[in-house]
């Protein structure tokens, strides 16, 4: 095994799924099993062993809540305007956008998928907040709950303490949703998990004298810019980069000095159209923030091909001062069943 690890390119793949799953909540002292194909880390021509593989998609209903500290006191009779944030590990979900009015009963109904590669030892964390226009929001409470429990048997509608609140409770039901590779099963065409594995890049140039600090944002939605450019553009016309405010985004770690970047890093997202949901793939130089190159990847044109994957496919970026900026990219599809 130690010659094995000394192989060009694979100890950056072992830090870097070791990096993943410790990072997406991984707690000791659960075991980690991992299986190493050895025959395709030596031709390193398939890369889809080393993207993320979920276990499933924990749906989350937030039902309602009921007697809610009261934040709002100077309102006649004190309320609260409440929202909830849940997270599972890095991945956070906000309705804040969806915040109850003048309540402390309030009536949410929140919905929320999260695709899990390893489910020993997450919790499923929920945190509340009265929203205050103009001004920061109070805090109301929170709770955690294993994730493990959603798979022992469906939780349904179970009301469950705050913690750290004087009172206030909260309705819960969580579902556990196998997934399995498209290619063997399921109809990806209603949902499914997309995993994508950012191999690495070539021909980033930003236009100075200097290398970039390169990263990558995968993102289901739309960069703020619409601006395409099929000809090489000049350092001026450079698109600034603005991050993703929804969840369904994954920025990669900064690398460089270089124009050819070797990234090695993977995630997924859960996709409910994917007849019409598309991957957007940015390209930034971290110091400056200026956008590299970008494409767009159809979830539609993956589940057209023979496997319902691709691996170490080189794609063309557009909005790129080079002419040959190309970002080398794997991606494999999971129908959910």
């Amino acid at each position: 095994m130690a010659n094995l690890a000394e192989l060009p390119g694979v100890s950056s793949i072992i830090k870097s799924v070791l990096d993943n799953i410790i990072r997406r909540g991984f707690v000791w002292p659960n075991r980690f099993n991992f299986y190493f194909p050895t025959e395709s880390v030596k031709n390193l021509r398939n890369q889809c062993f080393a993207m993320p593989s979920p276990q499933g998609i924990l749906q989350v209903t937030v039902h309602r809540g009921r007697h809610l500290m009261k934040k709002d006191k100077h309102l006649i009779g004190g309320k609260s305007d409440p929202y909830a944030v849940l997270a599972i590990g890095e991945k956070k979900i906000s309705f804040k956008d969806r915040y109850a009015e003048s309540t402390v009963d309030p009536e949410w109904n929140y919905v929320a998928d999260f695709p899990v590669e390893e489910v020993a030892g997450l919790d499923l964390k929920l945190e509340f907040f009265d929203y205050d226009a103009g001004s920061e929001d109070d805090f109301l409470g929170r709770t955690a709950i294993s994730v493990e429990s959603a798979l022992e048997g469906h939780v349904k509608e179970r009301w469950i303490r705050l913690d750290d609140a004087k009172h206030g409770e909260i309705q819960l039901s969580m579902l556990w949703k196998i997934v399995v590779p498209a290619s063997i099963g399921g109809d990806p065409f209603d949902c499914c998990v997309v995993a994508f594995y950012v191999d690495y890049g070539r021909n980033l140039s930003s236009g100075k004298s200097s290398a970039p600090y390169s990263k990558v944002e995968l993102s289901m939605s739309t960069p703020v810019s619409e601006k395409v450019s099929t000809t090489p553009l000049s350092r001026k016309e450079s698109i600034k980069w603005v991050p993703s405010s929804k969840y369904e985004a994954y920025t990669t770690k900064p690398r460089g000095p270089s124009e050819d970047p070797v990234f090695q890093e993977g995630h997924f997202f859960l996709s409910r159209n994917p007849s019409s949901d598309s991957i957007a793939v940015q390209v930034v130089d971290h110091r400056s923030g200026f956008v590299l190159g970008s494409t767009y990847i159809k979830i539609n044109y993956i589940i057209g091909l023979p496997d319902k994957q691709f691996s170490q496919m080189e794609w063309k970026l557009k909005n790129s001062v080079h002419p040959d900026a190309t970002i080398v990219l794997s991606a494999k599809l999971y129908a959910v069943i």
